[in-house]
This record gives C-alpha cells, sequence and structure tokens, in this order.
C-alpha cells in the first residue's frame, strides 16, 4: 500500500525512541499481506525480545548499554498506518475547515442586516399558516387615572391634543427650590404638602427651564444680553398612555437634555414625546416617559476646594468635602430626579425597576457618568447615549476648576477676591456668599464673561469636578482613602477598573461631531490650532504640550484628512485649520470617549453593548457642517426633517429600535434590521438613507487609540 505523502518518514530523521543500536536495523514497511498479523507478531517479537534485557543492564552513563524500552504507546504511535484514521486527508479536511469559518464570517458581515427582516417574515409566515404556532396573550387595557398623589400633592393630567392617546404630567416639582442660601447647594428632597399645596394643580404648562442665555437671533455665538429660565426649575415632565396593557406597570425613559451644561431645557418643542409614544402604543410596548431640568452653568457647575490637608499631603487633594459649596450640583439634581422616580413613577403607571436613562450630548455624558457613579444604587437598568460618553469632557479638580469659572467672577459681580491661604489653593467664601446674594439678573451678568463664546472653538466653560476619594470616618477628616465624593475617580479610571454596575448600553455618534463648535472664521495655521487646544485643556496644558508633536501628526493640515469627512480637499472657502481642528476636536470629545466605553467593557467586562453611527446631515445645513452634531436628534423622536419616503423609513426604524431598548433592554425587533453587539468584531449600525446596514468601527482606528492612552493626560 502506497503511504500518503504527509504519513512517509522524511529522510534523516530518527523516532524519538531511536539508538544507534536500532538505528542499525532496517526499517520494514508493511505490505498488505502482513499489515495486520505483521504487525501483531512484530508487537509480540519487540514486548518478548525488551522483556529480556536486565533492568540492572540500563545505565544511562554506559554507551554500550541498550536503550530503554520504548513504551507500548509509543509503538503504537509508529505503527499508525494501520488505524483507519490514518487514511484521511488531514490537510484538505483542515482546508475545508478553514474555508467554512471564513465563509460563515463573510456571511455574517454580508447578510447580517437582512437578518431581522427574514426572522419577521418567517415569524409572520408561520403565525399565518402554522396552527401550532403560539398564539400571543390578548391584552386587556386599562384605563390610566389621571389624577396621580405625590407626597399629599394631586396632580392632574392633560392631553396637549385631542387625539393624544397619553396624558402629560408637566413641570411637577422633584425637589425643593435651590434658591438663596441653597443657591450652589444640593437640593433637598420633597416635603410633606400643607395647607393649600393639598389641592389639586392641573399640570399642563411646561416650566421655563433653568437659568441659561437666551440663543441669538442669528443662531450664532457671541454676546448673550438676556436669559431664559428661573431658579426654581427643578421639574419633571412625566408622560403615560392613557391605558396600561393588562395593568401591568410599563418601562420608563428618563431623558437629560444636551447644551454643553450652560443651555437647553427639557420644555424645548425637538424634545417633546409626542411622535415617540404613538409609535410605541402601535408597536404595543407603551412605556412612561419622563424628562427634567436641572441647573446650568454657574449656579449647576461652579466649584471650591476645600480646606487642604496638612503637609506632606498634595494641597491640590481634597481629604473632606468642601464647606462654601457642594460639588456637580448639576448632576446631583440629576441623581434627585432618578429617586424621584423610583419613589413616584408607579403613581404615573411606571415601573420603578425598568428605568432607562437616555441623553444627548452634555445629557449623554450626564448618563454615561452615573453609568460609572451611580449605578449602584438600582436607579437604572440601561443607558442610551447620543453623542456623548462619560469621558468627553475633562475633569479638573476643584481647584482648577475654580480657577476657570468662580475666580473671573468677583470684577463683573464686584465681589471680594479669593484669600489667598498660606498652603494651598485660595478661600473662596467670602467670594461665594456675595455671589449667594446677588439677584439672579445680576450674577447672570456676571457669568456672561464665561458664556459668550461658548461654544465657539469647543470653549466649553463648566466640565464636571473630581470631588476625590477622601476618608469615610466622623467629620471625614481621616484621611484615608475612601469612597470619598460622588466623583471620586476620573472616568477612564473608573472604566478601566470595571468599579461600576454593569448594564446594557447603546452609544453612537454622527459622522462631524465638532463642525458646529468650531468658529467659521477661525485662521490658518498652527498657532490657531493650539490656542484651541489650550483653551479646552487649560488646567492640564503642560501636560498636552508634551505630545502636540503627534497630535499634529495624526491631524495634519491636509483637508483631505479633516472634518467633514469624506469631503477630500474641499475646504468651503474656510481656512484650512477649520478642517483640522473639527477633525480633532471630534474625536476628543465624542469618538474616543465613545469607542473607549465600548472598547473597554465588553473586552473585559461582558456588557451588552451595540454602537451606531449616523450619516444624514440636516435638511438646509451649509456643506461645511457636514454630518453636524445633533443632526440624528429629529429622527430618534420620530420627527425627520426630510419627509421623503426613505427618510420616513429611516426614523421609522430608529424610533423602534430605542422603544425596543426601553422595554427589553435590546433594540432588535420584528420587522427592523439586526442591529449585532458591538464586541470584538466592533460591528456598528450605520443609519443612511435607503442604506441602513452593518459596518465595521475601524474609522482612525490608531489615531483614538493613542487619544484613549493619554486619558491620564486629557485629565478625563
Amino acid at each position: 500500500m502506497r503511504l500518503p505523502a504527509f504519513l512517509r518518514p522524511v529522510a534523516g530523521h530518527l523516532p524519538l525512541h531511536s539508538s544507534t543500536r536500532s538505528a542499525s536495523r532496517p526499517m520494514h514497511v508493511l505490505g498488505d499481506s502482513d499489515e495486520e498479523d505483521g504487525a501483531e507478531d512484530a508487537y509480540v517479537r519487540r514486548e518478548r525480545d525488551e522483556a529480556t534485557i536486565p533492568l540492572t543492564s540500563l545505565d544511562p552513563d554506559d554507551p554500550d548499554s541498550p536503550s530503554y524500552p520504548p513504551s507500548f504507546s509509543s509503538n503504537r504511535i509508529s505503527s499508525r498506518s494501520s488505524s483507519p484514521l490514518s487514511r484521511l486527508p488531514t490537510r484538505r479536511i483542515l482546508a475545508v475547515l478553514v474555508v467554512i469559518v471564513g465563509l460563515y464570517k463573510l456571511a455574517r458581515h454580508a447578510y447580517v442586516s437582512d437578518y431581522g427582516r427574514l426572522q419577521s417574515k418567517l415569524d409572520e409566515y408561520s403565525a399565518r399558516y402554522n396552527p401550532w404556532h403560539p398564539r400571543p396573550i390578548p391584552i386587556q387595557w386599562v384605563d390610566v387615572e389621571p389624577v396621580a398623589p405625590v407626597k399629599g400633592r394631586r396632580y392632574r393630567a392633560q392631553r396637549e391634543r385631542e387625539d393624544d392617546r397619553y396624558w402629560g404630567w408637566k413641570a411637577l416639582p422633584y425637589a425643593q427650590p435651590p434658591v438663596g442660601e441653597r443657591r450652589f447647594r444640593v437640593a433637598l428632597p420633597l416635603t410633606e404638602a400643607k395647607g393649600d399645596e393639598t389641592r389639586e394643580k392641573v399640570m399642563d404648562k411646561w416650566d421655563e427651564g433653568c437659568v441659561r442665555p437666551r440663543p441669538r437671533e442669528d443662531r450664532m455665538d457671541g454676546e448673550h444680553e438676556h436669559f431664559d429660565g428661573h431658579e426654581d426649575c427643578l421639574k419633571i415632565n412625566v408622560f403615560s398612555p392613557v391605558q396600561r396593557p393588562n395593568n401591568t406597570l410599563l418601562p420608563v425613559m428618563l431623558w437629560i437634555h444636551g447644551g454643553g451644561f450652560v443651555g437647553g431645557s427639557s420644555g424645548e418643542e425637538k424634545y417633546n414625546p409626542r411622535a415617540l409614544m404613538h409609535r410605541a402604543i402601535d408597536m404595543e410596548q407603551p412605556f412612561v416617559f419622563a424628562s427634567i431640568n436641572y441647573r446650568l452653568g454657574a449656579l449647576g457647575m461652579t466649584a471650591s476646594p476645600p480646606e487642604p490637608g496638612p503637609p506632606p499631603v498634595a494641597p491640590h487633594i481634597p481629604l473632606q468635602a468642601p464647606t462654601d459649596l457642594d460639588l456637580n450640583v448639576a448632576f446631583k439634581d440629576q441623581l434627585a430626579a432618578l429617586r424621584w422616580i423610583h419613589e413616584h413613577i408607579e403613581q404615573f403607571g411606571g415601573d420603578k425597576d425598568k428605568v432607562v436613562m437616555v441623553g444627548h450630548s452634555a445629557g449623554a455624558m450626564s448618563v454615561g457618568l452615573h453609568l460609572l457613579y451611580s449605578g449602584n444604587m438600582g436607579l437604572f437598568r440601561g443607558a442610551f447615549m447620543l453623542s456623548g460618553a462619560p469621558t468627553s469632557f475633562p475633569v479638573p479638580w476643584p481647584h482648577d476648576a475654580s480657577a476657570r469659572t468662580l475666580h473671573p467672577l468677583p470684577g463683573p459681580a464686584q465681589c471680594p477676591s479669593p484669600i489667598q491661604r498660606e498652603h494651598g489653593p485660595p478661600r473662596n467664601d467670602a467670594l461665594l456668599a456675595c455671589l449667594r446674594k446677588l439677584p439672579i439678573e445680576k450674577l447672570y451678568q456676571a457669568t456672561r464673561t464665561l458664556t459668550d463664546d461658548s461654544p465657539s472653538n469647543a470653549w466649553f466653560p463648566y466640565y464636571p469636578v473630581l470631588e476625590g476619594e477622601w476618608g469615610t470616618g466622623e467629620g471625614m477628616h481621616d484621611a484615608t482613602r475612601g469612597s470619598g465624593g460622588w466623583l471620586n475617580v476620573r472616568p477612564s479610571e473608573r472604566i478601566n477598573r470595571g468599579d461600576y454596575n454593569k448594564v446594557p448600553v447603546v452609544l453612537g455618534s454622527v459622522l462631524d461631531e465638532a463642525t458646529r463648535f468650531v468658529h467659521p472664521d477661525i485662521g490658518d495655521g498652527v498657532e490657531e490650532f493650539l490656542e484651541v487646544v489650550k483653551d479646552v485643556f487649560d488646567f492640564t496644558y503642560g501636560a498636552v504640550e508634551d505630545i502636540l508633536e503627534p497630535i499634529l501628526d495624526w491631524y495634519p493640515a491636509d483637508p483631505s484628512f479633516g472634518s467633514p469627512f469624506q469631503t477630500g480637499n474641499e475646504t468651503f472657502g474656510l481656512s484650512r485649520t477649520y478642517k483640522r481642528l473639527s477633525a480633532f476636536l471630534g474625536d476628543i470629545l465624542f469618538q474616543a470617549p465613545r469607542r473607549h466605553l465600548l472598547r473597554e467593557t465588553p473586552k473585559d467586562f461582558g456588557e451588552d453593548s451595540w454602537n451606531y453611527l449616523y450619516l444624514e446631515p440636516r435638511e438646509g445645513a451649509p456643506p461645511r457642517l457636514g454630518v453636524q452634531h445633533g443632526a440624528d436628534l429629529p429622527a430618534w423622536f420620530g420627527n425627520p426633517e426630510g419627509d421623503d419616503e426613505p427618510m420616513v423609513q429611516l426614523s421609522w426604524e430608529m424610533t423602534g429600535y430605542l422603544i425596543n431598548f426601553v422595554n427589553r433592554l435590546n433594540p432588535n425587533g420584528a420587522g427592523l434590521p439586526r442591529w449585532p453587539q458591538y464586541g470584538m468584531d466592533r460591528l456598528t449600525l450605520q443609519f443612511a438613507r435607503s442604506n441602513t446596514t452593518i459596518v465595521s468601527d475601524s474609522e482612525r482606528l490608531e489615531t483614538l487609540r493613542f487619544l484613549n492612552i493619554n486619558n491620564p493626560i486629557f485629565a478625563r
């Protein structure tokens, strides 16, 4: 019998147990006649010969000593040609397996987008023609009472339109007014109503929102002389279907608006949930929609450092909470709203254990920070982040934040200047006491020095503040590492530690996140580029300077590398710095933070996660903006800007994904293209007219990796 080529002995190679004595013997290859009997006799002869060798003669140091007897298993290996498996073409089998795996991967990438539609059609066919197809339980719709009690108060809902299929309670207070001495302080919870507060109130008007610059008529950056809103703004809006299925409590979606922590309000028309609510009811997946106002600008993000610890403790490292104000009160307003929902949402038909947080821009950053720092409180079970992530903004120490946003105010506000200490950062108690007493009109005019240019050239004056890991003993002065404040370590470190509650997440972005944050009149040259980088990272710029050279290499002046992407060498009549800076800011503030959370969490900790990319520009927007920040918002709320059928269909799909996630913590559902999880393949759902498809999130892979590796330098 002719042996297969891969089983033939190779010339010059001896068996592992060969010796001088055995090598001198001629090799016997079994023929067809002796393949079975001859092999058996050979084993018997060899066993008999080896058994006659005295054990004392097996001296490994004696060259004349016979070799150690090979084991019986080695003899079987040497005669493997007698095994039926030896006749299998092993290499061909391996090659076929490689081809099969390759075809599977190709099919998974090529046809994954049609899987959802195919499955939906199969289910529909089965339900129509298969008598054994499981039948859904009939839904019994139960009317929802339009009056809800909260802390002794009675609130009556209204419907904005006669054809609305949901109740709306607008501007419900979720905390005590943060006014007077409570300015710059964490808001206190509501108390039981007394007297006139117990009377029933009709909640049919939107709240004015929190104090913020009034948008200019030309919608451009610049001076904002007037403001909108008021201080007593901690209000929540609740919308619930007029009927509930089978008298069950419904999932809850909490919406957090964006605005760079300077602007925005839950009452803006673009956040009206009408289309989203009706779409959910049509899908027979109704939910309760809630949206909130939270303090903005100086009222919500002012910072001051605590008393420094004794040497040798670094003076900027907090060992306790500050006493002259509370840090991060904007986020703690949001946390108060979450606690209000947990306590009262059942009165509105919502399930307190099925809350999903959804936000855009600064709202998405807020959702991401609550994912890291509030997730262990049991207040929500999922997070949906549109154009924002927990590491989007730098996170300065309190003394750096106060130098950025508090120390410029004494002149405009006519208040005392900070008092320098012998050791550590200045004291701000007299300055803050003065600012508390100012009428809101005067306080707003003083803070305009910070907000008039926001967000021109990405000037966002207010960032989340690092509260520190200080002790947990009495008075919190024990100087040991403890849980400390709410935002106790920087977000990138918290993500790397994996020290937070893991819940399903959806993240995504538009193609050109930063084009609307770069002024079109910015000049040309490296100096203009670096000036903006210094403004964004002023308190850590000394460290950023060390990596400026690779930053400039990763973001060259060549317009073909700039944003708006996919526009080649086109500059739209602007300087080359515009596209160069737009690319860098879009990556450092949005794309790299998004990918950092997605890459760290599924790879290391196994959360369910999905990613999307939106490619449709806004109707009528200047070409220089590309697919700008916020272009996807109308479609998510079911109000697409384009009225053509492909755009309406795209919005229909996007609202379906959002509603599915709120209800089931999975965006996939009947009639929708399948949205695969992100995972190690970086699979991403790309939204575009007539082209919702699966792509890989691999654009600028090494560039974004460089930015994320240097998160500590960027202080985030």
